[in-house]
């Protein structure tokens, strides 16, 4: 089989009449994927055939097969707002659960996420995402197997009546139907992400059971209700060893820096120059993954380093738009927001709260030839607001940003910190923002980070620079039936992922920063609660901490208490 990382992005030229094909019988790819690879091959000729045949014979049949009812797959769409997707096959057969039913869940489930947000818990985007596993296992899984048994099996009409037999345990008596633990297995999840659902879904029914516990409830919970889930049906996952944050290597580190900042010069050039722009851009409101070809033009985009120059060619448009569909031309709020986080080592979420003004409190008190300066920002970790030191440069992005913005007449609107009404902060003006003032989603700038990869890693090749790969690609899942394009060809998309995530700008910012950087000065920088933690998770072999002895003693004695996957000895 072929090596899964191609060479992307570049030398499209070179393309081969065929696709690269993985070793099961699927599937013919889209044209515009082909356009982002190089050197592919295909393993058997026949075999080729055969799958384009097959993928062909699925896809035309797409309408029908994405309404065939399969109680364990994922579907790609909800009914309005709402957590539930009411199956068309099951209304057919009158087995759908009632809307009355519906809505009493539903109002449950919102009333569970409002009140993760009035107690601090943030990142409710996720965990509405894992509510919908109970949603899909009550209002498709249950009613789907009530069609191939004898016994009548209806999606539990509230909290009470999801009871722990048959819904979560039948060791003694088992019936026909799958329990919600069996189901996430059939559902293909892996075993921490079925551990993190099932804390999700345990916390739900103790939300439950605390404050619907009365007799005005008892339609509802009651006096009686009590949690279905217990913690011996959590599977088992062993403490990772170490992190996986993979940082960069450094080699490609600083190239990493320089190759972010000349996309971002791009992007004022382009915004600069709206001709050249309108030529080889591709404004339209059709989500694209438009590459753009500096070639054609008397321009040239260069990176020098140690004595080298690196040239751009090429890039993906989403880095300088910030979105799929390009309608409102230039928008470089996405790839500063990603060069913030790979100066600092910022989290996703600082950044992407980062207020327009408020961060510039302390400039009055620098020099304009000061190399450092000092920012203010929101942590999410801490819930405190913090002043951190940054490089000069990264003043001088943020300021243009912030002119960027305002150029665009981005309306200025004042958000919740996290859109959480009870987050610590004080309400924002997102500085990195969309065309409407909303700012960008955590899907969003992950999505501009893995184009970011796929084209640093093309750049890297286009130059001779022959490194372990940033981006990889997969092959497509086993469960997809492809899709037949506009001119009838049938294809399944391969999953590009980048190898180090923008998560992996914390581990890189530590690790290839100055060795003589105290731990101390670390942990300030990156918010994090205990510089104990960031000197040993951070550190590459061995942790050797020197100090008084009263003191680290009385350090570690405090982190006794709390459970941190390490161990010290102190001799």
């Amino acid at each position: 089989m072929c090596g899964l990382f191609l060479c992307l992005l570049y030398r499209f030229k070179d393309i081969l009449s065929q696709p690269f094909l993985p070793n099961r019988a699927v599937v013919a790819l889209d044209v515009g994927v082909l356009l982002r690879v190089s050197g592919l091959d295909v393993l058997d000729a026949d075999a080729y055939e055969a799958a384009k045949k097959g993928a062909y014979h699925s896809s035309s049949f797409q309408s029908s097969e994405l309404e065939k009812l399969d109680a364990f797959l994922i579907p790609r769409k909800r009914s309005g707002d709402s957590f539930f997707y009411i199956h068309p096959q099951l209304k057919l057969e009158e087995l759908a659960p009632s809307e009355a039913i519906v809505q009493l869940w539903d109002k449950l489930l919102t009333d569970y996420l409002v009140h993760r947000e009035q107690t601090g818990r943030s990142a409710n985007e996720r965990r509405r995402i894992g509510l919908y596993v109970l949603a899909d296992y009550m209002a498709i899984m249950l009613p789907a197997h009530a069609m191939e048994s004898s016994e009548a099996i209806h999606m539990p009409a509230s909290p009470k009546q999801f009871t722990r037999y048959p819904f979560v345990d039948q060791t003694y008596r088992p019936i026909s139907f799958p329990t919600y633990l069996e189901y996430l297995k059939e559902r293909g999840l892996k075993a921490s992400t079925r551990q993190a659902n099932l804390y999700l879904v345990q916390d739900f029914f103790e939300w439950i059971e605390l404050n619907l516990a009365s007799q005005e409830f008892s339609d509802i919970a009651g006096p009686g209700f009590r949690c279905p889930f217990h913690k011996k049906d959590f599977p088992f996952v062993p403490l990772p060893s170490g992190t996986t944050k993979v940082p960069f290597t450094k080699e490609i580190y600083p190239l990493v820096f320089l190759f972010i900042h000349e996309v971002e010069r791009i992007g004022m050039y382009l915004e600069a120059n709206p001709k050249i722009a309108a030529k080889i851009c591709n404004f339209t409101a059709q989500a694209s993954d438009h590459i753009i070809d500096f070639r054609p033009l008397d321009v040239e985009f260069n990176i020098r380093y140690q004595d080298d120059v690196f040239k751009v060619f090429q890039i993906p448009q989403l880095l300088v738009v910030g979105t799929r569909k390009a309608t409102q031309g230039i928008n470089l709020s996405v790839i500063r927001l990603l060069t913030l986080m790979l100066e600092t080592g910022l989290r996703g979420q600082s950044c992407q709260w980062l207020d327009l003004d408020s961060w510039a409190n302390h400039l009055d008190d620098f020099n304009v030839e000061d190399p450092i300066k000092l920012i203010h920002i929101n942590s999410d970790k801490t819930g405190k607001t913090k002043d951190i030191r940054v490089l000069s440069r990264v003043v001088g992005m943020l300021d243009r940003q912030r002119n960027h913005r305002r150029s665009k007449n981005i309306p200025e609107i004042a958000l919740d910190y996290e859109r959480r009404p009870s987050s610590p902060f004080e309400p924002l003006v997102p500085l990195f923002a969309q065309e409407n003032g909303q700012p960008f989603t955590d899907r969003t700038y992950s999505a501009a980070w893995v184009d970011l990869m796929i084209s640093f890693q093309g750049f890297l090749l286009e130059n001779g620079q022959i490194v372990k790969p940033v981006a990889v690609v997969k092959p497509p899942n086993e469960t997809d039936n492809g899709s037949v394009q506009s001119d009838g060809f049938p294809i399944c998309k391969l999953n590009w992922s980048a190898v180090h995530t923008p998560h992996a700008a914390r581990a890189s910012f530590v690790t290839r920063r100055s060795g003589s950087t105290d731990y101390v000065i670390l942990a300030d920088l990156m918010i994090t609660r205990e510089w104990l933690y960031t000197a040993i998770t951070r550190a590459r072999q061995h942790v050797l901490i020197v100090g008084d002895r009263n003191s680290l003693e009385k350090i570690i004695e405090r982190r006794s208490s709390r459970k941190t996957g390490f161990s010290l000895a102190v001799d």
